[in-house]
């Protein structure tokens, strides 16, 4: 469930294989055994990218961990001469995960479509967009500034 090519199939599912209503406590809804397999695995995305939804101060340190991963398996590609995968190279300006306009593009394309399908079946969960939306606001002003960099240094 934590495969980003299944990530669109299971927003999709889980907007159209859904009741309506949202699921709330008090509210008795029979879902069939796929729809709760849909559940699960938009639960599993969400949790997969849960620090987005984090203090900002926590997500920015899930954020530097994600840069020093992704770098890592960038040298590794490169000394076993294979191709480095997109925000892996450590060579290239403004790459890797802890670079704004890249956050941004992850908020906007993968982020903010999960978390409010998944919102909308369970609002109760809707603290986590409104944290979603800080951390967001905060790459936006930071890419504006241009100062990316002081939150990737160590």
């Amino acid at each position: 469930a934590t495969d980003m090519a299944e990530h669109f199939r299971v927003i999709t599912q889980l907007s159209q294989k859904l009741p309506q209503a949202p699921l709330v406590e008090d509210v008795e809804i029979e879902i069939g055994e796929d729809q709760k397999t849909v559940i699960l695995e938009a639960a599993l995305k969400v949790a997969d990218i849960g620090h987005t939804s984090l203090l900002l101060d926590e997500h920015v340190q899930w954020v530097k961990l994600l840069q020093k991963e992704f770098f890592a398996q960038g040298d590794e590609e490169r000394e076993n001469k294979m191709i480095i995968s997109p925000l892996c190279n450590r060579k290239l300006k403004r790459n890797g995960p802890a670079f704004g306009e890249n956050q941004i593009g992850f908020f906007d394309v993968v982020v903010e479509p999960l978390f409010k399908a998944f919102v909308d079946v369970f609002p109760d969960l809707s603290p986590l967009t409104d944290q979603i939306h800080v951390n967001y606001k905060f790459w936006q002003e930071n890419t504006k500034k241009n100062s990316f960099e002081l939150v990737i240094k160590e």
